[in-house]
């Protein structure tokens, strides 16, 4: 997914693929919870809100992520 603006209170992505979802170019808005269950990549994003993740398989990585006032967002 790229250059995606997704606006909401709460934003859950779910994926249970065992492959990697990339998500780049984009501004996410609300608070932000990945469930894991295959890879998820986020490069040059803007997040505002919070962002947490359950444990299980899979990895979360991020490169160029960063909230509302410009600072780093580091991946839990």
């Amino acid at each position: 997914m790229s250059d995606m603006d997704i606006e909401s209170s709460i934003t859950a992505i779910e994926y249970s693929g065992a492959s990697t979802m990339d998500i780049s170019n984009s501004r996410l808005s609300g608070n932000i919870y990945y469930r894991f269950g295959g890879n998820l990549e986020i490069a040059n994003t803007k997040l505002t809100g919070g962002f947490s993740a359950s444990s299980g398989p899979g990895t979360v990585k991020c490169f160029g992520v960063y909230d509302a006032n410009l600072a780093e967002v580091i991946c839990p």
